[in-house]
């Protein structure tokens, strides 16, 4: 599906009746919404299949709601309530005249509003210092960690997963990046909205990805709040605002394809950062698992770009060669131009020009030939400057678009995984790095 336009062609879900698994209250002939009550809808797994399905949530209106609680009422731990986007206007025209979007936390709900819950993304790698009186490999200070929070998110996931990582410079716009990519399909949401307000109530959505052939249009303003809507945090301060690794997850567009998760990683080459060595570890375990590496560079490409890639992919090797667990589907390559300069950067100039030998350079040609052979699908893409605002929504659907339909399903022995099984090789991964101590050369 697509954030903030029209759904794409493809197969149409199923829907079912009636509340299940908590997905929706009952309701009557109005939607449910005459006694003083609001519908809040979102995606989320459903825990009885490891799905994701498009689910609704009835609240009282006519009081101020703390996000907190709010992420009580939804009982999605630990997903965590990042903001709410109309889906409707109740009353008609005259609902818009005074507000366009719902005033920011505490939110007031109107009796028969429908709103979209935005979820903020969820920590998945942290560092820690080495308790006193281990060693660590290499001498190094902290270690690796997954998150008790994303245990027990992907632990409800079922197979099968894909996993589409983002790493590169500090401060190159990763986060920024990401937070558009991984907007949820309000346009589906606002569907199914509709068939509830038009008497069509305790209507859930079954599987994930986008409703076909609805044309719905977000309330007036949401489209704006929608963008500012930062799931992965952002800022525009020098100081790094990611801190080892958060993730945002999304249904594959294709029903029964299962979750595709979005991984925002601590970036590299950066002052301000705490310590250096977590990004060798961060990327070293991201690249021993991901089904799509996005490399992203900000304003052209850097050779500093290919020098960390290729360092990482080493470090892979390593772990690899420990007995770690090896996820066997082919990885592949993206290398992101955020806020692009200069025309003509396509695939051919990724490969005639950038991994090119370099005559008489064997270091270079060294780190061309490893990324090269570890990446048999590889391709450059570019993104505008967010000031050109029609370019460059364009450009993020058509990116979004082909990182749905291109991710695989992550894979060991040739079996896809579930969410059971990713957070044991999170786990294996971790444990190995952090045996290691990986270091930055």
């Amino acid at each position: 599906g697509r954030a903030g336009g029209s759904p794409a062609a493809g197969p149409k879900p199923q829907i079912s009746s009636g509340a299940k698994d908590g997905e929706a209250s009952p309701t009557n002939a109005n939607g449910g919404c005459d006694d003083g009550r609001a519908s809040l809808w979102f995606w989320a797994p459903r825990s009885s299949c490891g799905a994701f399905r498009a689910r609704r949530v009835m609240v009282p209106s006519g009081r101020a709601w703390r996000p907190k609680a709010i992420d009580a009422e939804l009982g999605v731990a630990p997903l965590e309530v990042l903001d709410l986007v109309p889906l409707n206007s109740p009353g008609g025209a005259a609902a818009e005249r005074k507000e366009e979007v719902p005033p920011r936390p505490p939110f007031c709900l109107v009796n028969g509003s429908h709103h979209a819950v935005v979820f903020k993304s969820v920590p998945l790698v942290r560092f820690e210092p080495v308790p006193a009186g281990t060693v660590a490999g290499c001498g190094s200070a902290q270690r690796p960690v997954i998150c008790p929070e994303a245990v027990q998110f992907l632990q409800g996931l079922s197979a099968p997963i894909r996993v589409v990582a983002f790493v590169g410079p500090g401060r190159c716009g990763k986060s920024s990046t990401l937070s558009r990519l991984a907007e949820d399909d309000f346009q589906v949401l606002a569907s199914m909205s509709e068939r509830c307000a038009g008497g069509r109530g305790g209507e859930v959505l079954e599987v994930g990805g986008g409703e076909k052939g609805m044309n719905s249009q977000l309330v007036k303003g949401a489209d704006r709040q929608v963008q500012e809507c930062n799931k992965f945090p952002v800022s525009h301060d020098a100081e790094p605002m990611t801190a080892g690794v958060d993730f945002a997850a999304l249904p594959h567009p294709t029903p029964g394809e299962g979750t595709v998760l979005f991984l925002d990683c601590e970036g590299s080459d950066n002052p301000c950062t705490d310590n250096t060595a977590n990004y060798r570890a961060i990327t070293t375990l991201v690249l021993s698992l991901a089904c799509q590496v996005v490399v992203c560079a900000f304003g052209s490409c850097q050779e500093s770009n290919l020098e960390d890639l290729s360092a990482t992919l080493a470090a892979r090797e390593l772990i690899r060669g420990e007995g770690a667990e090896r996820c066997t589907q082919d990885t592949k390559l993206c290398m992101l131009v955020i806020a692009c300069r200069f025309r003509a950067l396509n695939d051919a100039y990724f490969e005639s020009q950038v991994l090119a030998d370099k005559e008489g350079q064997p270091s270079r040609n060294e780190t061309r030939d490893l990324i090269r052979k570890a990446f048999p699908h590889r391709c450059l893409r570019t993104l505008p400057h967010t000031s050109e605002e029609e370019e460059y929504k364009e450009a993020v659907q058509r990116l979004r678009q082909e990182f749905l339909d291109g991710s695989v399903p992550i894979r060991a022995d040739g079996m896809p995984l579930n969410g059971v099984q990713l957070c044991d090789v999170l786990q294996t991964l971790a444990d190995q790095i952090a045996r290691l101590g990986l270091v930055e050369p």
